[in-house]
């Protein structure tokens, strides 16, 4: 799992955990036992209806020193019906909120019938500057 990809001078693991249809009591261990085997890239979204159980499995990871918060790239997704400029940032600042996140994070959005796919990466920051950066981006 040490191969890197080289996203915005960033180098992000080429192979990151998928967190779609896990179950949700299953999620935070999950989480914690992917990152203490190495893993260092999560893609999540909110769509699943787990981050908060990411987050938890995050957290715990962290203050059992098994990795830094650094080490870390965890990607979400915008979904659908929040693409609207004025629902950007309340659901970005939702994910960042449930994942116990601060600071840089990867926002997808998910393509629909009218929308193309891409991804928005935003730079380390404070919580809210890089949300507010991605409303004036996104509109």
């Amino acid at each position: 799992m040490n191969q890197v990809i080289n996203v915005t001078g960033q180098t992000m693991p080429a192979v990151g955990l998928g967190l779609w249809k896990l179950e949700t009591n299953e999620v935070a261990e999950a989480v914690y036992n992917a990152i203490k085997n190495g893993y260092r890239h999560l893609d999540s979204a909110a769509d699943y209806g787990n981050e908060q159980q990411v987050g938890e499995g995050i957290a715990r990871a962290l203050k059992d020193g098994l990795c830094s918060r650094e080490d870390l790239w965890i990607t979400s997704k915008l979904w659908n019906t929040f693409h609207r400029k004025e629902y950007v940032q309340r659901a970005c600042e939702k994910s960042l909120s449930d994942l116990g996140l601060r600071m840089d994070c990867v926002v997808g959005k998910t393509s629909g019938l009218r929308l193309n796919c891409g991804t928005l990466f935003i730079e380390k920051n404070t919580f809210s500057e890089p949300v507010r950066n991605l409303c004036q981006i996104w509109g």
